[in-house]
C-alpha cells in the first residue's frame, strides 16, 4: 500500500512539472508571437509612411505654386508625426516588456535642458513666453541615458508650451538633493495639461513616465492655484548595477 502511496505521489508530481513546463513553454510562444506581431506591425506602419516622405521630397523639387507648397508641407509635417507615435509606441512597448537596455553615461542636466529648450524655442516664441530658469548652485551632473532622459525633457517642454497661455512664463528649476537631481516645470495656462495617459497625444508623457521609471527616479504632475500645471521628475545621481528594467 506505501509502495502505491509513493507511486501516485511520484506521478502527480511529475505531471504537476509537465504541466508548469507545458504552460511555461505556452506562455513563452505566446509573449514571442506579441513580440514579433508587434514588431512586424509597427515595422509596416513605418515602411509605407517613410516612402510618403520621400515622395513628398521630390514633389516638392518640382515646380509647384505657393498652394501646393503649403500642402506638401502639412503632409509631410503629419507624416513626421505619425513616424513620432510609432517610434514612442515601439519605445513603450519595449519599456514595458523589459526589453529596453539603457545606455548610461555621466552628463550635466542643465546643458541637455538648455538643448532642449532651443528645440521649441520658435514655438515658445509664437506664444511670446518668457523662460525663467533657476539652475542648482552645484554642478547638475547625473548619470542615465541621455538620449532617454532628452526624450523626457523635450516632451515635458513641449507639453508647457503647447498648454500656456501667450504672453506667459515658463518656469523650469533644477535642484540637487543629497543623492537626486529633481527638474520642475511650470506653465499657466486655462487649459488643463493631461496626465499620463497611453492614449491618443498623450502617449509622450506616458511614454517619458516609463523612462523615469526606468531610471528609478520619480515623476508625478499637478494643478496648482491660478491656472498652473506643473511637472516633476527626479533622477538619482548615481545608479548601481543598472542595465535594463
Amino acid at each position: 500500500m506505501s509502495i502505491l502511496k509513493d507511486l501516485i505521489f511520484l506521478v502527480t508530481f511529475v505531471m504537476s512539472i509537465y504541466f508548469c513546463i507545458s504552460y511555461l513553454r505556452l506562455k513563452f510562444k505566446q509573449e514571442k508571437l506579441i513580440e514579433s506581431f508587434t514588431d512586424a506591425l509597427l515595422h509596416d506602419l513605418k515602411t509605407p509612411t517613410l516612402a510618403q516622405l520621400r515622395g513628398l521630397d521630390v514633389l516638392q523639387n518640382g515646380n509647384l505654386n505657393l498652394e501646393q507648397e503649403e500642402l506638401v508641407m502639412q503632409i509631410k509635417e503629419s507624416c513626421k508625426y505619425t513616424l513620432d507615435m510609432i517610434s514612442m509606441i515601439l519605445k513603450t512597448y519595449r519599456l514595458e516588456s523589459g526589453k529596453q537596455i539603457l545606455s548610461l553615461e555621466t552628463f550635466s542636466l542643465s546643458e541637455l535642458f538648455i538643448e532642449c529648450f532651443n528645440e521649441v524655442l520658435p514655438q515658445a516664441a509664437e506664444k511670446n513666453l518668457e523662460l525663467v530658469y533657476e539652475a542648482a548652485d552645484a554642478d547638475t551632473f547625473v548619470e542615465a541615458d541621455r538620449a532617454d532622459i532628452k526624450t523626457v525633457i523635450s516632451h515635458l517642454l513641449q507639453n508647457a508650451v503647447g498648454y500656456s497661455d501667450k504672453n506667459e512664463k515658463l518656469f523650469v528649476s533644477i535642484d540637487l538633493k543629497s543623492n537626486e537631481l529633481k527638474m520642475e516645470i511650470k506653465n499657466k495656462g486655462t487649459m488643463y495639461s493631461p496626465k499620463y495617459s497611453a492614449i491618443g497625444n498623450n502617449i509622450m508623457l506616458h511614454l517619458s513616465k516609463k523612462i523615469i521609471d526606468s531610471h528609478h527616479g520619480t515623476m508625478f504632475s499637478e494643478r496648482e492655484a491660478c491656472n498652473i500645471n506643473k511637472f516633476v521628475f527626479t533622477l538619482p545621481l548615481i545608479h548601481n548595477n543598472l542595465a535594463m528594467i
